[in-house]
């Protein structure tokens, strides 16, 4: 079973080293057999060119000679990898122009603030991601401060 195609997506350059060195294999090894007027090296090197094509295919879910002939992959490796674009702080268009006219593009950007200002203004953490690790980090403690009641 091939490895899952979206935790590669996040790295869309990894599928261009991957054709780019396949290639320069391929090449060395042909160029190297046929210099060295040996076409048991060429046909050897040709084989193991192949191989780590292949080793590539089952391990990425994909094949460079769907990029060389242009195949695009499928898209929802690329749905993934824009969502960890923005997960990473790659903001669209949109984003700018709601940054740009202050939230007020958007009908639901100014309620948005408006509920992350009162969150704040009684203390309360600013996101569910830091909601979740206060809960967690709570609820460690507590469970090791009851561990350690027995010892001593």
């Amino acid at each position: 079973m091939p490895a899952d195609p979206r935790f590669f997506a996040r790295n869309l350059d990894t599928y261009g080293r991957i054709l780019r060195i396949t290639i320069g294999l391929l090449l060395f090894n042909l160029g190297v057999g046929l210099a060295a007027f040996s076409v048991h090296w060429a046909i050897l090197g040709a084989i193991f060119v192949l191989s780590v094509a292949a080793l590539a295919e089952a391990v990425f879910c994909w094949s460079p000679l769907n990029a060389w002939m242009g195949i695009p992959m499928p898209t929802a490796e690329l749905e993934f990898s824009s969502g960890a674009k923005r997960r990473r702080g790659d903001r669209g268009e949109a984003q700018r122009e709601l940054e740009a006219t202050g939230g007020q593009a958007a009908g639901e950007a100014a309620p948005m603030r408006r509920e992350l200002e009162n969150r704040a203004a009684a203390g309360a953490p600013k996101s569910r991601r830091q909601d979740k690790f206060r809960r967690r980090h709570h609820y460690n403690r507590a469970r090791q401060k009851k561990q350690n009641d027995g010892k001593s």
